[in-house]
């Protein structure tokens, strides 16, 4: 479409030290030569990338991208851990006292949720509590101090905003997720989670 578009318009293209009319087929071939090795070694680096995110989970370190509450993802106020997830005291308390209306008062995930937004703590992506976001902060395994990888397969974003060639989204059996001891420390014991 771009280079329709180019080629309608009369548009050059500027590349390091060369103007090229797509209009020629000398510019147009070699045009269609660097577009294509261009996107061969685009698919290299993120082969390489992916190697390298699944290397460093199976050593692991922190590879999934913003770091689950009550964590900061390498430093918090001088606690510092290279690659990895370091505890966030002041999430840690508010962490606990969740923790604590679960297992010890029974307070509903709603109600847990009513209070923090009534106190004004933001949620974890910085917007109102739920009692969905509770539940997920429950059950998520790398506050035992473990990196679960391998939950998914296939590109989950929405239709519009994926490739055209992207493996269709699914949802793996836990079976099949690939859990570590992280490089982190843990938040909450077995018993608490059980």
């Amino acid at each position: 479409t771009i280079r329709r578009a180019f080629i309608n318009s009369g548009t050059l293209i500027s590349v390091v030290d060369k103007l090229m009319d797509l209009e020629d087929d000398g510019d147009d071939l070699v045009f269609n030569v660097q577009t294509f090795v261009a996107r061969l070694e685009y698919k290299q680096i993120k082969k390489r990338l992916m190697r390298g995110k699944k290397r460093g989970s199976i050593d692991g370190y922190w590879t999934n991208g913003s770091a689950p509450f009550p964590y900061e993802y390498q430093e918090w106020e001088g606690k510092l851990k290279k690659r990895s997830l370091v505890i966030n005291d002041d999430k840690l308390k508010i962490y606990r006292g969740i923790i604590e209306s679960v297992l010890l008062y029974k307070v509903s995930l709603s109600n847990i949720a009513y209070d923090l937004n009534r106190r004004g703590i933001p949620s974890p992506k910085n917007k109102k509590w739920t009692g969905v976001t509770i539940g997920r902060l429950l059950v998520d395994k790398t506050h035992l101090g473990k990196i679960v990888t391998n939950k998914t397969v296939g590109d989950g974003r929405r239709e519009g905003k994926k490739p055209s060639d992207a493996k269709a989204f699914k949802r793996l059996p836990t079976s099949e997720y690939n859990i570590v001891n992280g490089k982190h420390e843990a938040v909450i014991t077995q018993d608490e989670y059980e």
